[in-house]
């Protein structure tokens, strides 16, 4: 979905969709590749509003993914939602660009910026990385998910193991004793 500058009226423009992923976005395509898996449409609410030379884009993003448990490794479905807010402008401010000296601190107006050219917004790349950004890091299938077991690797959600503890490395066997 691309936006030319003269779609958005004086009162700003509000797009509302729900589509597959890839659609929104083609970067969306390739990270289902990468053990997330973009498992609804993306529901995408924003405004966009000229300010000069500048367009602001507020909104907000709904979708699900599909990955595994950090624990498990059985396939979990997560919600994703967040708001965002991106301030499109046609090049960064000097400051950023060329600094007088050291390193260049943002700030948090600075890390929404994005470029755009010849009068033409497309959204698809700021959605992108808004919902990458709000995909869980750890998944859990559930917050009481034991995990798998270390020795054989079943998953202890759905039984116990049989296997022995295995042996204990003697270096650490003492600590078997330690009373806290």
């Amino acid at each position: 979905m691309r936006i030319h500058l003269d779609e958005i009226p004086t009162t700003g423009l509000t797009v509302t969709m729900e589509d597959r992923a890839e659609v929104v976005c083609g970067a969306f395509e390739s990270h289902n590749q990468e053990g997330v898996y973009f498992a609804a449409p993306i529901k995408v609410h924003m405004h966009l509003k000229k300010l000069g030379d500048k367009v602001i884009m507020n909104g907000s993003l709904e979708t699900q993914v599909r990955m595994q448990c950090s624990r498990c490794l059985e396939d979990v479905d997560q919600p994703v939602a967040t708001d965002f807010r991106v301030v499109y402008m046609t090049k960064y401010p000097e400051r950023l660009t060329s600094p007088a000296k050291g390193d260049v601190i943002l700030t948090a107006e600075d890390v929404g910026l994005m470029l755009f050219e010849n009068d033409m917004i497309d959204p698809g790349q700021a959605l992108y990385e808004e919902a990458l950004a709000a995909i869980p890091q750890k998944p859990l299938c559930g917050d009481t998910c034991k995990g798998l077991c270390t020795n054989c690797g079943r998953n202890l959600n759905t039984g116990h193991c049989t296997c022995d503890a295995g042996p204990v490395d003697a270096r650490w066997a003492d600590l078997k004793n330690l009373k806290l």
